[in-house]
């Protein structure tokens, strides 16, 4: 029986890949040369699209639906809390377990003691807001610490996390924070609060931009083998059947897409809206273990959502987050 689902879930998380590292041969292929010229025509025309239309999106965003300003300045404010929260549950679990930033990345004694200690730490002061960019760089130093424990390729699909460092150390954890209430002068200035949210963006882009390289385009050994194991190849449920090797192939490209996209910032509402299908429905698979390591990424997707990268709304997130523009600005009801 076939499993509803798209194989957007992490690859490495649910199969051993040490003895299956990419390998730039399978870029030679003609359905691989196929999905990826697909992937950057779609950019293309997307970006000629986006310009076309001034840059707005085909979704609306929050003041079509009768947001105001003060109401997307209290939710700004609450950004980095959100982000914050979801990002607190698998550094905890990654910490405890002896991972590094992933359940792939197994680590060894004395890392497990050092890097998983490091995590968690890092956990604490971005749920309380103590500290935060302080542990945005101890994030950035566990990232690059990696590099040598398990591999640049691993590393490189976690850059998503350096999108997260770069994230709090521009904005810090917002109004709702010990920085903000006890240590103000440990808070960013605000000055750099308009490259969070884009951070953020091209950091989760990059991640996924790798991940169809890693785990699909550039490796289709791995994604055969992980999809003779588990059954997410749907296409005999929609009476199209598929090869896995063919599927892979279509799944990579349309992550390969899906970054680029992203990455670039045409009609992100829409991407996100259709990512978070495949995103929802993997789960439906792989359960807890699948849910926990995506929580950083759902909240990513969440902000993107509502932050638009207008004047108005970069105004509005830098006054909400940093204590220098906020004073006498209240966040109450």
């Amino acid at each position: 029986m076939h499993s509803i689902t798209l194989p957007i879930a992490h690859e490495k998380w649910f199969y051993d890949a040490t003895t299956l590292p990419a390998s730039g041969h399978h870029l030679v292929e003609t359905g691989v040369i196929v999905a990826i010229g697909v992937a950057v025509a779609v950019t293309v025309v997307a970006g000629l699209l986006w310009r076309r239309r001034g840059k707005r999106d085909l979704i609306p965003g929050p003041a079509y639906f009768g947001a105001t300003p003060a109401g997307r300045a209290r939710f700004y404010a609450l950004a980095p809390l959100i982000l914050a929260v979801h990002l607190c549950v698998p550094m905890f679990k990654n910490g405890i377990d002896g991972r590094l930033l992933a359940p792939n990345n197994v680590l060894f004694a004395p890392w497990t003691f050092v890097i998983g200690l490091s995590q968690m730490l890092v956990a604490i002061a971005f749920v309380y807001g103590a500290f935060t960019r302080l542990a945005a760089g101890l994030l950035v130093a566990i990232w690059v610490l990696g590099l040598g424990l398990c591999g640049p390729e691993s590393m490189a699909d976690n850059v998503v996390f350096i999108g997260i460092a770069a994230f709090f150390w521009a904005a810090g954890r917002g109004p709702w924070s010990a920085d903000a209430m006890l240590l103000p002068n440990l808070a960013p200035s605000g000055r750099h609060a308009r490259f969070a949210m884009p951070a953020l963006r091209i950091g989760l882009a990059l991640s996924l931009i790798t991940l169809a390289f890693t785990e699909k385009l550039a490796n289709l050994a791995l994604a055969d083998a992980f999809l003779q194991r588990n059954a997410v190849n749907f296409t005999g449920f929609l009476h199209i059947p598929m090869s896995n090797h063919d599927f892979a192939i279509c799944a990579g490209g349309v992550e390969l897409t899906v970054g680029l996209l992203l990455l670039f910032g045409y009609f992100p509402r829409v991407v996100i809206l259709l990512a978070w299908l495949p995103f929802n429905a993997s789960l439906l698979v792989f359960r807890g273990e699948e849910l926990i390591g995506h929580l950083p990424l759902y909240a990513a997707l969440g902000l993107l959502l509502v932050w638009t990268p207008a004047d108005e709304d970069q105004t509005l997130f830098r006054n909400a987050v940093s204590p220098a523009t906020r004073a006498g600005a209240t966040f109450g009801p």
